[in-house]
């Protein structure tokens, strides 16, 4: 199995995505307690986003017996967010993916892989839910 050590880019637009959000993740980062913790909400989704950084450069680390250290912190700003829920959606998974897959447990900084996992859900029940097929379906 591959692992791909992602740029910081692609950290730094899921972090303006998350921000683009505002509240709608809130329950995710326990809303207010949580969120205190670090000084704010956008201080919440920076040590989140960090946490996914630093979880990625170890799988990477591990998977190829490698040395990668983080270039210094991440300059948040300057890029834009995913264009849409899809493209986000899609982004969150491979991460994911690239996380779940080669996990050997360090790497579940502060419960960011819990939180990503409530993100997808949540994204993906955002996603159908806009489908018009999911209004018309029987739950029986």
């Amino acid at each position: 199995m591959s692992v791909i050590l992602y740029e910081d880019e692609k950290f730094q637009r899921i972090y303006e995505t998350l921000k683009c959000k505002d509240r709608e993740y809130a329950c995710i980062f326990s809303y207010p307690e949580g969120w205190a913790k670090y000084g704010g909400m956008d201080a919440t989704y920076r040590a989140f986003v960090d946490d996914l950084r630093r979880a990625n450069i170890m799988t990477w680390n591990r998977q190829y017996e490698d040395d990668q250290q983080p270039l210094g912190v991440v300059d948040y700003g300057g890029v834009l967010p995913y264009r849409s829920d899809i493209e986000f959606l899609k982004s969150l998974r491979g991460l994911r993916y690239n996380l779940i897959a080669n996990d050997g447990g360090e790497t579940n900084f502060n419960g960011c892989m819990e939180k990503l996992n409530n993100i997808v859900d949540q994204l993906q029940y955002e996603i159908i839910r806009q489908v018009p097929e999911w209004d018309k379906a029987d739950t029986w």
